[in-house]
């Protein structure tokens, strides 16, 4: 480099004609094409046709560095345009990861699919260039004007999943009708379809936000908790943006609202009276009445979670413990049906023992993968809110 440097600074113009005769010749070396194409572009005097030669050169070096110099250039006619695409598909990794930074810096609406196709192909080890790929992906929807220019790409689940993972990166009107268009035709798990939700609520146009509440309804119409989860999602992002829900909006909250209540409402329990065995018969003895009990306040409290606020999870459950004990009653957070809500249960202040001991179990994600921090039990000073201590699932559940 500090011979480029030293022929694009110092000799300056003077060593563009010289240069350029040298990377004519039939003998010269890749680090010559290579370093003389920068020198020639720095001094604006790299022509087109030299440019594509160099592009179609045996060396990688030569075509990764056609490719880096073409992505510095302001702009692109067709034939250079056509030459960075073609790089994408280059049988060296690191003429590809250029082509791919090329275009990332200039985006334009013809490198969507070119970009989703490469990334569909990329090799599992090449962590590099998928994310390469993914960046410049993300800065070429940025120049889509409207969602029906991608309209060709609705048909193709697989390429609608890898747009979408990226559309997460752009908080734009179009991204939000892409997740929208996404989840309505692709097959999307619970975990990413709140993630998603978010992300439309914070950015689709209001009227979108009316055919969202139509896909929620539809989709998981049996379903109300979880409906319940993601009407907070979508209002999460309502108040962020500061907008009035449309009636479409508003007639979901209202009818998910009966629901639940009709959902949760006491149980009536019946009783009947049998006369006491041996004893003469009688009136009914009993009577309904209504008295003043003293309530009895529980020592633990609810507080939903502040990335994933849901209705509460916690309920008493029987458990074998490991020194034998059989059926006694544990808090869980695993109702019937799945572990998909979240909160934090937090105790009452006491008086902290000597020693605090307690049975913990559950998971800290897939038994095979590292494990997660999500799911733990910790010891907090009630006055400073300073942690003393924090244990974590054994994973032997």
């Amino acid at each position: 480099m500090a011979a480029t440097d030293y022929l694009a600074d110092d000799i300056g113009a003077a060593a563009a004609k010289p240069l350029g005769q040298a990377l004519g010749q039939a003998d010269a070396s890749p680090e010559l094409k290579a370093h003389g194409a920068w020198v020639l572009h720095r001094l604006a005097q790299l022509d087109e046709a030299t440019l594509l030669r160099l592009a179609g050169d045996n060396s990688a070096l030569v075509r990764s560095h056609s490719r880096s110099i073409a992505g510095a250039q302001k702009n692109w006619t067709a034939p250079v345009r056509s030459m960075v695409l073609d790089g994408l598909g280059d049988d060296s990794p690191h003429v590809r990861r250029a082509a791919t930074d090329a275009l990332g810096l200039h985006p334009h609406l013809d490198h969507v699919r070119p970009l989703l196709e490469a990334l569909a192909a990329v090799p599992a080890h090449d962590e590099h260039l998928r994310h390469a790929l993914r960046i410049a992906l993300r800065n070429n929807i940025r120049a889509v004007d409207r969602l029906e220019q991608l309209a060709d790409l609705k048909q193709d689940k697989a390429a609608m999943r890898r747009l979408m993972d990226v559309a997460l990166a752009l908080e734009t009107p179009v991204a939000g009708e892409l997740l929208l268009a996404g989840i309505s035709d692709t097959n999307v798990d619970r975990a990413e379809l709140v993630k998603y939700l978010r992300h439309i609520a914070r950015n689709t146009p209001a009227e979108g936000l009316d055919r969202l509440a139509d896909v929620v309804q539809k989709r998981f119409s049996d379903d109300i908790d979880f409906q319940a989860e993601l009407l907070l999602a979508v209002n999460e992002g309502i108040m962020q943006r500061g907008l009035t829900p449309e009636q479409g909006v508003r007639r979901w909250a209202t009818g998910l609202t009966r629901e639940l209540l009709e959902s949760t409402a006491a149980i009536k329990l019946h009783w009947r009276a049998d006369p006491a065995p041996g004893a003469p018969a009688s009136a009914m003895p009993w009577i309904v009445e209504s008295r003043s009990v003293q309530q009895k306040e529980s020592r633990w409290e609810n507080h939903p979670h502040p990335d994933h606020p849901t209705r509460s999870p916690w309920l008493a459950q029987k458990r074998n413990s490991s020194d034998g004990r059989r059926n006694e009653n544990y808090i869980t957070s695993l109702p019937p049906g799945g572990e998909s809500l979240t909160g934090v249960l937090r105790s009452q202040p006491f008086t902290a023992p000597a020693e605090l001991r307690f049975f913990l179990c559950g998971h800290r994600g897939f038994p095979n993968s590292p494990p997660h921090d999500k799911n733990f039990v910790r010891l907090v000073d009630a006055e400073t809110g300073a942690e003393l201590k924090r244990a974590y699932p054994p994973r032997n559940d």
